[in-house]
């Protein structure tokens, strides 16, 4: 009598239990859910019945011999089709300590733990536990742990060296002296519902952090692959370091915190990009990564060859609740661009696209010595520094802006200033903004290396006639091909005993002489004040809110 024995997948429906069914035969882009078996007319089924670690290959052929998990795959390597490797109920909670690696060589192997009883593989030190070179593969509902601190830095839960297509789903990895999961060359792998630098106890992933990975929660260095719905926290780097590679997506994590928001941190950043272009922290349309907690920044882009890369539909540093969402406590910034990292975008011109980015002792968005990016349509609020800070001289040609609804782009709540440039950033560009509320001036621009940018739009008049008020003043004048644009914004008191320009009104330009006129509804009050943006043929930069027609405040007060 053999145990290696080829089923039409019907049969095999029929044997597999339930709890492997709901493992192994669901789509995989449902959150929780493995995907199905490979399209084959018939597959190859081996199950393990024993922890020991051998290579007998008639260890899975005899009914006589215990069948081992390396004595399966080596099988499974080796067969040229698909096959499952599944486990005895007798083993569910006992563990499988490895002497060596295990390697998946074969393609089109799933190796599926009995659904919520997770298969336990112990690591062997020094070695990661699996090592993929090869194509459409899965692990499925398995904890796979390590040494900790003894068990080095290449004891990492899964290597994925060559090949593609790749998922590991419903798993948990943790304890490892390196990382949980590395992806190196091989593109189009799936990381989903897995806890990474943590585990499930009882039924209730773990908050204690006792049995962290030592180095990456997951080290990303190919392009084209997903990660979604994973709780990544506890690991004693960052949760998740890309680069350098391009395209991919994470989006419905849980990085720093798990549900509901209780501190997992990752000791480095959350998610981190080096060398790093055309990857999508988040996707419109899709769960909102969480991204909080987190020893450093939340999310960090470094490097000069980090660029094109979208930020959207993120909670930083805070958590949905209802319909609105809760402030976390958290380290350093939200986001922090620097190093040269250049034209990336936070945010985006959709509802859908914006980022909710709260409580950081720094600043919501930090950018330093990096020019060209985008912070478009964002909530950012109650930090304790600045909504969003820009430093150093390469800092330029940054446009931070609203959607063009009258909705985006609020800064407000922060400790700081609503934007705050310092230390050489300049020729910076926003527009379409809400900035109020602030501890600080609304729009507060470095009064020491900023002179070409010193100007700000006065307003001289408010006539009402009707239903319309018309809006008169002053401004730097436009020249040929180097227009000045005003922003024109409601007044809003600040509580801190200035006032911010509140609600965009509209825009328009000034002419040669500097002088500006808007007509806009009486429903929005008496009082104004406005920005400008001037141009020439090189450059573009916006001011700081003039005073208010309402009361003479100064721009520099409360600097």
């Amino acid at each position: 009598m053999t145990r290696r024995v080829y089923f039409p997948l019907s049969i095999i429906t029929a044997l597999l239990s339930a709890a492997l069914l709901s493992a192994v035969l669901t789509h995989a882009g449902e959150a929780g859910a493995p995907p199905g078996l490979p399209d084959s007319p018939s597959l190859v089924l081996y199950t393990v019945d024993t922890t020991g670690d051998t290579l007998v290959n008639t260890g899975c052929q005899s009914a006589a011999v215990a069948c081992t998990l390396r004595g399966a795959l080596a099988l499974a390597n080796n067969l040229g089709a698909a096959s499952v490797i599944q486990f005895d109920a007798s083993l569910n909670g006992t563990v499988i300590a490895l002497s060596n690696t295990l390697y998946m060589t074969g393609g089109q192997t799933s190796i599926a733990g009995n659904g919520s009883v997770l298969t336990l593989i112990d690591a062997a030190t020094s070695l990661p536990a699996f090592s993929i070179g090869s194509s459409s593969n899965k692990i499925l509902n398995v904890s796979i742990f390590g040494d900790g601190a003894s068990g080095g830095s290449f004891q990492d839960g899964v290597v994925i060296l060559s090949g593609g297509g790749n998922l590991i789903q419903n798993s948990s990895l943790y304890n490892l002296g390196g990382n949980g999961v590395t992806i190196q060359i091989a593109s189009g792998n799936v990381l989903n519902n897995n806890r990474i630098g943590t585990f499930r106890e009882g039924g209730v992933i773990s908050t204690s952090c006792a049995q962290p990975n030592h180095r990456w929660g997951v080290l990303l260095s190919s392009p084209n692959n997903t990660l979604s719905d994973n709780t990544i926290g506890c690991n004693l780097f960052d949760g998740i370091l890309i680069g350098p590679v391009s395209n991919n997506e994470l989006y419905g994590n849980y990085i720093g915190v798990t549900y509901p928001y209780t501190r997992i941190a990752n000791s480095g950043n959350g998610v981190q990009l080096v060398s790093a272009n055309g990857n999508k922290i988040g996707k419109a349309g899709s769960a909102p990564n969480v991204i909080a907690r987190n020893g450093q920044n939340n999310i960090q882009l470094a490097g000069p060859n980090t660029h094109g890369n979208l930020i959207q539909n993120n909670y930083i540093g805070t958590a949905p609740l209802g319909g609105s969402s809760v402030t976390l406590v958290n380290y350093l910034n939200g986001i922090a661009i620097e190093g040269g990292a250049h034209d990336n975008i936070i945010g985006g011109d959709l509802v859908a696209q914006f980022n909710t980015i709260d409580g950081h002792p720094d600043s919501g968005i930090y950018i330093n010595n990096s020019p060209g990016n985008q912070v478009l349509g964002n909530g950012v609020t109650f930090n304790y520094g600045n909504g969003v800070l820009l430093e150093g001289i390469t800092t330029t040609g940054t446009l931070i802006s609203g959607t063009f609804i009258h909705d985006g782009g609020y800064f407000f709540n922060n400790g700081g200033g609503g934007i705050r440039e310092r230390n050489g950033a300049g020729h910076n560009v926003w527009s379409h903004l809400q900035v109020f509320h602030n501890r600080r001036i609304g729009i507060d621009k470095d009064p020491t290396v900023n002179a070409p940018d010193a100007p700000y739009p006065v307003v001289r008049s408010a006539i009402r006639n009707g239903a319309l008020i018309t809006v008169s003043g002053g401004a730097s004048p436009s020249g040929f091909l180097a227009p000045t644009v005003v922003e024109l914004y409601s007044m809003i008191p600040n509580p801190n005993g200035f006032f911010d320009g509140y609600f965009f009104l509209g825009s328009t330009v000034a002419d040669n002489g500097g002088n500006w006129t808007l007509a806009v509804p009486s429903a929005y009050g008496d009082c104004f004040m406005a920005f400008q943006t001037h141009s020439n043929f090189l450059v573009s930069t916006s001011s700081e809110f003039g005073p208010t027609n309402c009361r003479v405040v100064l721009p520099l007060i409360m600097k």
